[in-house]
C-alpha cells in the first residue's frame, strides 16, 4: 500500500501541544497509509526530546532526528523561516514520494489515508488568496526570478480591468511531491550557486 511521511519541526517547548498532534493522529490517522512520523529537533534538544517521545504513539513509528542531519548550512537562528528551510531539506531524507507537512499544533479531527490525500496519485492541495500574504509571494517570486502574480485579470472589458487575487498554496498542513522539491533545491542553488541553507540566510527579507 502506498504510504507517506509525515514530518515536524520540533522545539522542547512545543512537546505538549506535539502530544496532542500524537493523539489525534493515533486516533484518525490509518496506520497503513504513514510510514513514519519524522521529527526534526535543534541539536541540543535531540536527547530530551528522543527521550519524552518514546513509545509517545500507540499506532505510528516517531523517528527524532537532529537539525545536523540536514546538512543545513544556515546562519538562520531559531524560527518561522529556519523551519521552511527544514521542511524543504527533508526531502534529502524521506523514502516515500510525497511528505505531509506539519507544525505542532496541527491536530488531525477526522479519518484519513493515503488514497484521500493523494487521489490517482496527485497531492491534495489547500489553497490559499496571494493577497493573504502577498510579501511571502514577493519574495519567493525574488527568489526564483519570476513574477508573483498576486492578482489576475479575470475580466477586460472596454478599458476596464477587473483583477481578482491569484490562487496560490495555503500554509500547513501541506502535502509536497518529494521529486519537485528537489528539484526546487537545486534549481535554487544553480540559480545563485550557493547552497539553499546558504542563500536564505543571506537573503534580505
Amino acid at each position: 500500500m502506498s504510504q507517506l511521511t509525515a514530518i515536524c519541526p520540533l522545539l522542547y517547548k512545543d512537546l505538549a501541544r506535539f502530544r496532542i498532534l500524537i493523539r489525534s493522529l493515533d486516533q484518525f490517522f490509518d496506520p497503513a497509509s504513514l510510514q513514519v512520523l519524522t521529527v526534526i529537533v535543534p541539536d541540543d534538544e535531540f536527547d530530551g526530546i528522543k527521550k519524552a517521545l518514546d513509545g509517545a504513539s500507540r499506532r505510528h513509528r516517531i523517528l527524532v532526528l537532529p537539525e545536523a542531519d540536514l546538512d543545513l548550512q544556515t546562519r538562520l537562528e531559531k524560527g518561522w523561516f529556519r523551519q521552511q528551510l527544514i521542511k524543504l531539506k527533508m526531502a534529502t531524507k524521506v523514502e516515500t514520494s510525497f511528505f505531509l507537512v506539519l507544525d505542532a499544533d496541527v491536530i488531525c479531527c477526522k479519518p484519513v489515508s493515503y488514497t484521500q490525500l493523494i487521489p490517482n496519485g496527485r497531492a491534495l492541495l489547500t489553497r490559499s488568496r496571494k493577497t493573504v500574504q502577498p510579501d511571502w509571494w514577493k519574495w519567493s517570486a525574488e527568489l526564483l526570478r519570476t513574477p508573483p502574480k498576486i492578482w489576475t485579470y479575470d475580466l477586460n472589458i472596454w478599458k476596464l480591468k477587473i483583477r481578482t487575487p491569484g490562487p496560490g498554496m495555503g500554509v500547513t498542513p501541506a502535502i509536497l511531491s518529494t521529486n519537485h522539491t528537489l528539484e526546487l533545491i537545486d534549481y535554487l542553488q544553480a540559480l545563485w550557486h550557493r547552497p539553499l541553507g546558504e542563500l536564505l540566510s543571506d537573503y534580505r527579507f
